[in-house]
């Protein structure tokens, strides 16, 4: 089957699939792009513009396992809630991500160390430590805006919000006074 479709942001582009489920779009003005589905459905090869080739892998969840293209392969892993647990890239570096009991990201380790979250009772992130050492801190109203973002090194983002959750103003400041001011009127 053949279908023609307008493309918003390339103006125009021919698209069909075939019975072995391919599905090409042909955008005019020499961009291609070739995917093919699996019996399942999901993206098992992309291609296009410049010989690129994309391999993807799933397991029964629909989770993506690997992601294969010329640089080499990228390994995922999920613990039994199906959330991404660890991702293994071709040049050996490994990503290990936890999780705290509401289902929040805790800890990411990455080739340069540990980066860990918190969070309130409302599940808002609240600090964020880097494996250097240097901590973010974010507090909110009590409609959940975000209010305040320290960051390491004294600059602070300030948010006022009005009763529709709107910003009204936004503000950047350091220990030397204010950086810039943002004001809103709706």
């Amino acid at each position: 089957m053949m279908l023609r479709t307008a493309l918003p942001q390339l103006k125009d582009g021919l698209a069909f699939a075939d019975a072995h489920r391919w599905f090409i779009a042909c955008v005019l003005h020499r961009l291609h792009l070739q995917q093919r589905y699996g019996t399942d459905y999901k993206v098992a090869t992309s291609g296009g513009s410049g010989n690129l080739t994309v391999g993807y892998t799933y397991d029964r969840d629909g989770n993506l396992l690997t992601q294969t293209d010329a640089s080499g392969t990228l390994t995922y892993t999920y613990d039994g809630l199906g959330r991404e647990a660890t991702r293994a890239v071709a040049d050996g570096a490994a990503y290990t991500q936890g999780y705290d009991p509401a289902g929040n990201l805790k800890t990411l380790t990455d080739p340069n160390g540990t980066t860990t979250y918190g969070y309130d009772a409302a599940n808002h992130l609240t600090s964020l430590k880097d494996p250097t050492g240097a901590s973010t801190t974010f507090t909110y109203d009590e409609d959940g805006n975000r209010t305040a973002t320290k960051l390491p090194g004294g600059t602070t983002q300030s948010a006022q919000w009005d009763n529709a959750d709107r910003p009204t103003q936004i503000k950047a400041t350091t220990s030397t006074g204010t950086l810039v001011t943002y004001n809103y009127s709706y």
